[in-house]
């Protein structure tokens, strides 16, 4: 009797005391436990109140009520050992956003509403240096490509007008990520997100407008430009190279690498006499050259196969020399033979 009464007070505190840690511990992490603390808390829970069941009745030998009484012990150990360890290693919470990038902060002392916005209403001579565009233009721009540039986030989302406004003082001034995100008060990650889905969209919206392969007719007043302003008769357009430095991608060896010693993508590109582009070609390795690079792309396939949609031979002025129509291009292309005669 004497030690069914000491086992009933050793085991009734136990069973409290788990079930006030499971309540002390789901309070603080607001309902969500893993699975093991869980399975822990009923085991020592079943282990307990059995115990207590086999202590107040006669059914149980004394060496079962021992052993209970001990795995009683050696999981609530268990248990208080594992709260211990989680109270050491427990994450202190971090902000969701911090505070000199809150959209209130930003509104205050961000570029956008400090600068771009007053350039908008007070000086277009400043908004121009600021994104190199005209208000008008900018304008243009943003009904083409607006409703595109419009997220959807349980957040506030960032408006179309500033995200443009972002990558357009990017492509401007070619600065640094960081720097366009310390300007406008945006995190990191965001920049260079933000700037990778709208130069995106631009890209896909502008070059299907503005940067068309020219038919027969637009070559004809190609030409007739070139005579007019440059004095350059028959020639429907300006071949070049240029190399865009960009950082080398990780195990890339020496594939982006130029003969200037620079890791480069490679643009080709042809233009008009006002200087607009008609074709190119971009995303080759630096490390190839401008005649192997446009040897492959669709504009000389077009010149090879002749289904370019170039005109005809033209008389030259003032003259009975009969001459075709070319393309005035570096040296480096050299001079094409019948095949691609128009180089």
């Amino acid at each position: 009797m004497r030690y069914r009464s000491l086992s009933t007070i050793r085991s009734v505190p136990c069973s409290v005391l788990v079930l006030v840690l499971f309540c002390v511990l789901t309070f603080q992490n607001q309902g969500r436990l893993s699975t093991s603390y869980i399975s822990y808390f009923v085991i020592v829970f079943i282990v307990n109140i059995y115990t207590w069941l086999c202590t107040c009745s006669k059914i149980s030998k004394m060496k079962s009520r021992k052993l209970l009484l001990s795995m009683s012990l050696i999981y609530s150990t268990t248990i208080l050992s594992m709260l211990l360890k989680k109270i050491e290693k427990k994450r202190i919470r971090r902000y969701w956003t911090k505070t000199y990038l809150h959209p209130l902060m930003g509104d205050e002392y961000g570029a956008f509403s400090q600068l771009f916005i007053y350039f908008a209403l007070n000086d277009y001579e400043k908004l121009f240096r600021f994104v190199r565009m005209s208000f008008d233009n900018f304008i243009t721009l943003y009904h083409l490509v607006g409703a595109k540039l419009v997220k959807l986030s349980r957040r506030k989302p960032l408006i179309a007008d500033f995200r443009l406004a972002v990558v357009l003082h990017y492509l401007a001034h070619g600065g640094c990520v960081n720097n366009e995100a310390w300007l406008f008060r945006l995190g990191r990650s965001t920049a260079y997100q933000l700037i990778a889905e709208v130069c995106e969209i631009l890209s896909v919206a502008l070059v299907k407008k503005y940067v068309q392969f020219p038919n027969k007719q637009q070559w004809l007043q190609i030409a007739k430009g070139y005579q007019r302003l440059w004095n350059f008769p028959n020639c429907i357009g300006a071949l070049y190279g240029k190399h865009v430095e960009t950082e080398k991608p990780a195990h890339a060896g020496a594939a982006f690498k130029n003969y200037k010693k620079f890791h480069s993508l490679l643009l080709i590109a042809t233009c008009d006499h006002l200087k607009r582009f008609t074709w190119f070609s971009f995303g080759d390795y630096g490390s190839f050259s401008d005649p192997s690079s446009f040897g492959t792309t669709d504009l000389s396939m077009k010149l090879q196969n002749q289904t370019a949609n170039i005109p005809p031979p033209r008389v030259l002025p003032n003259s009975n020399i009969q001459t075709t129509f070319v393309f005035v291009a570096d040296e480096i292309f050299g001079i094409r033979n019948k095949g691609r005669k128009n180089l």
